[in-house]
């Protein structure tokens, strides 16, 4: 469970940015005692508005930046290599050689906090630590950092048992220790917060293939849960009527497979080919359609259901870029409100997400939102391209205020500022001056 998120020096976030997916202290006592979630001061669900190119998807990604380097960081490099995915603010020389910090405090599944910082250049890892909260004092699991002659350095606490200077040895520059001792999986108390980093932060990318991908291996492996995904799809009203697997015998050496029609393969020689087929009702009776016979949005869709569903049964975070892009307002509202409700969300879930869809904080009073007021961001760009991530509880809006009428009434920025409608006519005009002469 996420709880909060810093960084600096990322991409369009030149200064330092700190999120948070803790409640308001007004929302935890109206909701004292009136929600079965274990952690009910931690939100669910996170929006985030602001014009396009205001650095929204930066922000999502730099959550996702921080999954790759720990899950794999140490197996996709050797020594010699730059760090991948790491991109500095690049619009002024001094912050393009600086390093980036990142910080992600988090409940793990031993239901232990976690502090995990580390900062880093494209070539090294400068500095990293863990601290865990087994009670209300912090404890030191270990601290990396560079000494006086430029070495590599790391300390560990007392509380961290098992294995650890092998993992230490083998630990390049260039890589996370808690990406190797992690991934090496012989340090049991360096299991949870691994598990977390490396696999409870999940991106969507609304790919298409992705989620045929992902739906077929649910379908081989886990068919009740698959059959769930499928009522799911039909509940979305596409016109399907749910989807199912069909596997066909062909010749291995023949394989002939057009694009979206072939699944995927078990090992690299097989004989059977695994198929979903959509089922639609036709005048006849139901016919099964190919996924290449089903629009993007459909597919779109399958790959974040197939996602969510996964989430959701596990209690990890899912990360959303646009997701109003592929679905209805009315949809959107469906799925976000699978996250925001404990009788969808035992486990507590969390949906971060960025959205230009209003609609979901149009409603006057806290009754009517599927994202209250302390759930809400605005991302925004200065004249020079630095980014700002801002609560929209730093508004101090009213428990009744219409957020969404008054975020298009440019009350709390984060608004573009077109000027093709006052620029366009006169640029015609000279063309066809000029096209006169």
């Amino acid at each position: 469970m996420l709880l909060n998120f810093s960084l600096s020096n990322y991409r369009s976030f030149a200064d330092t940015l700190q999120f948070s997916m803790l409640r308001s202290t007004s929302h935890a006592a109206e909701q004292s005692g009136r929600t079965p979630w274990k952690n009910p001061e931690v939100s669910a669900v996170s929006a985030i508005y602001g014009p396009n190119a205001s650095g929204k998807s930066n922000f999502l990604d730099a959550l996702s930046t921080v999954s790759r380097l720990v899950r794999r960081g140490y197996r996709e490099r050797d020594a010699y290599s730059s760090i991948q995915y790491l991109e500095p603010f690049l619009l002024d020389e001094e912050s393009a050689q600086s390093p980036t910090d990142f910080l992600v405090e988090f409940i793990a599944s031993d239901d232990v906090r976690y502090e995990y910082t580390f900062t880093l250049t494209k070539e090294e890892v400068l500095a990293e630590e863990l601290v865990a909260y087994y009670t209300h004092q912090p404890t030191r699991l270990f601290w990396r950092f560079v000494d006086d002659e430029g070495k590599q350095d790391i300390r560990f606490g007392a509380s961290l048992k098992g294995p650890k200077q092998q993992p230490w040895s083998i630990t390049q520059d260039n890589a996370l220790f808690l990406s190797v001792a992690g991934g090496l999986g012989k340090n049991e108390e360096l299991r949870w917060p691994y598990l977390f980093l490396a696999y409870g932060l999940n991106k969507c990318s609304s790919n298409s293939r992705g989620g045929i991908f992902r739906a077929g291996i649910m379908a081989k492996r886990q068919p009740a849960e698959f059959a769930k995904l499928s009522k799911m799809i039909g509940l979305a009203d596409f016109g399907i009527e749910g989807v199912e697997l069909r596997q066909d015998e062909v010749n291995q050496d023949t394989e002939d497979a057009s694009e979206g029609e072939s699944l995927f393969w078990n090992g690299f020689r097989r004989r059977d080919r695994t198929n979903l087929v959509f089922l639609h009702r036709g005048p006849n009776g139901v016919v099964e359609l190919p996924p290449s016979r089903e629009s993007d949005g459909t597919l779109s869709a399958l790959d974040l259901f197939s996602r969510a569903f996964s989430v959701l049964e596990d209690g990890d975070v899912l990360i959303v870029d646009e997701l109003d892009m592929s679905l209805h307002p009315t949809l959107v509202r469906e799925f976000v409100s699978l996250f925001a409700e404990p009788e969808t969300n035992p486990l507590q879930a969390q949906l971060i997400f960025t959205t230009h869809d209003v609609s979901l904080i149009t409603v006057s009073g806290e009754s009517g939102r599927v994202v209250d007021r302390d759930q809400v961001w605005f991302c925004e760009k200065d004249a020079y391209g630095r980014s700002e991530l801002i609560p929209a509880t730093s508004y101090s809006p009213r428990k009744e205020e219409n957020l969404g009428r008054n975020y298009l009434n440019g009350i709390y920025g984060a608004l573009p500022h077109p000027m093709l409608q006052s620029e366009l006519p006169s640029m015609l005009n000279a063309h066809k001056r000029s096209a006169d002469e």
